[in-house]
């Protein structure tokens, strides 16, 4: 079980951007619909860091993903959807 941090005040998920506590937004079901339904899952550069950009799909071909979807996507990254289980 992952922990999801959230505001008291908004009710919104919490993330850490260089140290600093940010709100995430409001969750976007069409996005989280899209992404999954199209297999998407974070560009990743050589250090394993996601740019905020890009994603990739299921044939490993590069996305650039719109505003809404790179909020959606940054929250789903926040809730550990695409953590491994071992």
């Amino acid at each position: 079980m992952s922990f999801v941090p959230v505001s008291s005040q908004t009710g919104r998920v919490l993330g850490y951007r260089g140290g600093i506590v940010a709100a995430v937004g409001k969750e976007r079901p069409r996005c989280r619909r899209m992404i999954i339904a199209y297999h998407l899952r974070p560009w990743l550069d050589q250090r394993g860091i996601w740019d905020g950009y890009f994603a990739l799909n299921e044939t490993n071909q590069m996305i650039a993903l719109s505003g809404g979807m790179q909020k959606q996507m940054r929250r789903m990254i926040l809730e550990g959807y695409w953590i491994e289980k071992r």
